[in-house]
């Protein structure tokens, strides 16, 4: 099944800009503002999908900034030459927040380093490739307990 990301994108636009009417400007002070991160260094680059690890030490690095309903999370995954990783920069929007239900949608572009051998002219060499992908995600969180919750997510990405 093929998907139209232009009418996906489309959409999530005009949910946040639907959010942002307002009749009377808001109060600044209730803006909720927040900025986070974590930079760790692993010996292995071990992901928990086969595809995603590095086998060689790396950095990883997750950044968050959050502005009331809106967040952008950028994820960096790379060896310490920079010839194998990942790059992913997540957009996401909280369309419900309530006490004990959530509901987010999010889109990203992602960037994946691999290395490939390349011949020309009878030569062969060792090149960094630039893969790109998008993908787009849906999740649902129901907390049950203060220390208990069940999520649902939808996450489809594809090469471009």
């Amino acid at each position: 099944m093929k998907y139209n990301y232009p009418i996906f994108f489309s959409l999530f636009m005009v949910a946040i800009m639907v959010q942002g009417v307002r009749g009377q400007s808001s109060d600044s002070t209730s803006q909720i503002v927040s900025f986070s991160g974590s930079i760790g260094i692993t010996n292995n680059g071990f992901s928990i999908i086969p595809t995603f690890s590095l086998n060689s030490p790396a950095t990883i690095m997750n950044f968050s900034w959050r502005k009331n309903k809106f967040s952008f999370d950028p994820d960096f995954r790379l060896v310490p030459d920079a010839s194998k990783g990942g790059l992913l920069f997540w957009f996401r929007y909280r369309l419900i927040e309530q006490k004990k239900f959530q509901l987010r949608i999010g889109i990203h572009p992602a960037f994946t380093l691999v290395k490939r051998q390349v011949v020309e002219n009878g030569t062969s060499s060792e090149i960094t490739e630039m893969l790109r992908f998008a993908a787009g995600e849906l999740v649902s969180t129901y907390q049950i307990k203060p220390k208990w919750g069940v999520s649902a997510m939808f996450l489809h990405g594809s090469g471009l």
